[in-house]
């Protein structure tokens, strides 16, 4: 695969992989529609990316386990 094919398949994947978990997180999260990204303080919003990203270097160390 070239690097542009590599690229287009990653964000179609993206895509529909993004939109289904955002739903997802809106009927978890904002059922109601009273609360949402739009409303969120900003330290609330900095500490959630942050916990992302805990998760995500977890995630991370865990496959970098798994190929050793």
């Amino acid at each position: 695969m070239t690097d542009k094919e590599i690229m287009e398949e990653a964000l179609k994947g993206f895509a529909l992989m993004g939109r289904d978990k955002f739903v997802k997180g809106i009927k978890e999260h904002n059922k109601d529609g009273k609360k949402g990204l739009e409303r969120m303080k900003t330290e609330d919003l900095i500490l959630a990316v942050q916990e992302e990203v805990i998760d995500l270097w977890f995630y991370t160390n865990e496959l970098k386990r798994r190929v050793k």
